[in-house]
C-alpha cells in the first residue's frame, strides 16, 4: 500500500482552477499585500478621532502686576564683627 501525506490529500480534492497560481492571481495578491495595511492604518486613524474625547484647553494669560520682594540690608555690629541683616 502506498501512503499519501493528509496535507497532499486535500489539495487533491481542491479543483486544479482554485490551486493554479497565475499572473493575475500573483497581481492580485502583490495590490492586497501592499494596500491592506495602509487601509488599516487610515481606519485606525478615523477610529480613533471617534473614541477620543476631547479635552477643554486652558489659556493662561500672564499679569504685569510684579511679583512682591524682600531687600535685605546688611548692618554692621560695632560690638562683634558678625553681620547682622535687617529685613526693609
Amino acid at each position: 500500500m502506498e501512503e499519501q501525506n493528509p496535507v497532499q490529500e486535500k489539495t487533491n480534492k481542491l479543483p486544479a482552477w482554485l490551486i493554479t497560481v497565475t499572473p493575475l492571481s500573483k497581481a492580485l495578491a502583490m495590490i492586497l499585500f501592499i494596500a491592506l495595511p495602509f487601509l488599516g492604518f487610515y481606519l485606525g486613524i478615523q477610529y480613533q478621532q471617534k473614541i477620543t474625547i476631547p479635552t477643554p484647553t486652558v489659556t493662561v494669560n500672564p499679569t504685569n502686576t510684579p511679583s512682591p520682594t524682600v531687600t535685605y540690608t546688611p548692618l554692621i555690629n560695632t560690638n562683634n564683627s558678625e553681620s547682622v541683616h535687617k529685613m526693609v
